[in-house]
């Protein structure tokens, strides 16, 4: 193995070589060219005496854009037109708050409408379709209360001796009828355990043979 004497400077050169022999990445920034006009010095102080900003019309911006590929570059007008804004007023009409009668409409209510005078004179001038009297219907509504007041006081009179029989008889027979239920209910009602448990019937016969054979020891 052959060896080499390297000094500092070799070695130093030797890293600076290999690091500028690889290649570095660069970014390149990303930008906007944006065309501005100069604004003049005379446009901007154009100011009126009250320190406003004088009006001046606008001009209309156009471009022109290749719209289709046969033809010519086209004009396009840029500038979109202002709307003018409408104001609009929700308010109901007034007729709606206040009624508004024209002459002719007063002139039917006039023709149309009676006066007390006249209610007066017509109630004391008889009607000629009924010639029956007029019935007073408060008098005639208390005639019909007394009559059926006095009925309801009749009602509640004590009985007679017969009719209070009647009805002493009337509630024994009803309580006869009940006690009489109850009973045939009690009667023929079924129910479980061994008290309420069917007795067999006794068989005289069944072991009557039972006697005549003999006893063996």
């Amino acid at each position: 193995m052959e060896q080499k004497i390297a000094s500092r400077a070799d070695i130093f050169d030797e890293k600076n070589n290999s690091s500028d022999s690889e290649p570095v990445e660069t970014i390149v920034p990303e930008f906007e060219f944006v065309e501005v006009n100069n604004v003049t010095q005379e446009e901007s102080n154009d100011t009126t005496e009250n320190g406003a900003v004088s009006e001046k019309p606008e001009e209309e911006v156009f471009e022109f854009f290749p719209l289709f590929a046969t033809e010519e570059l086209t004009k396009v007008n840029l500038d979109e037109p202002e709307e003018e804004e409408i104001e609009i007023i929700r308010e109901r009409p007034k007729n709606y708050y206040f009624a508004s009668y024209t002459d002719t409409q007063k002139k039917q209510f006039k023709d149309a409408c009676i006066t007390y005078d006249q209610i007066m004179q017509l109630g004391k001038s008889p009607y000629k379709r009924y010639k029956e009297p007029i019935l007073d219907l408060w008098k005639h509504n208390s005639t019909i209360n007394k009559e059926l007041n006095k009925e309801k006081i009749l009602n509640r009179r004590k009985p007679g001796k017969k009719q209070r029989l009647a009805r002493r008889e009337a509630k024994l027979h009803i309580q006869q009828r009940e006690d009489q239920r109850k009973d045939l209910k009690k009667k023929f009602r079924k129910r479980g355990g061994k008290k309420n448990k069917k007795k067999e019937k006794l068989n005289p016969l069944l072991h009557a043979g039972a006697a005549d054979q003999p006893i063996t020891a």
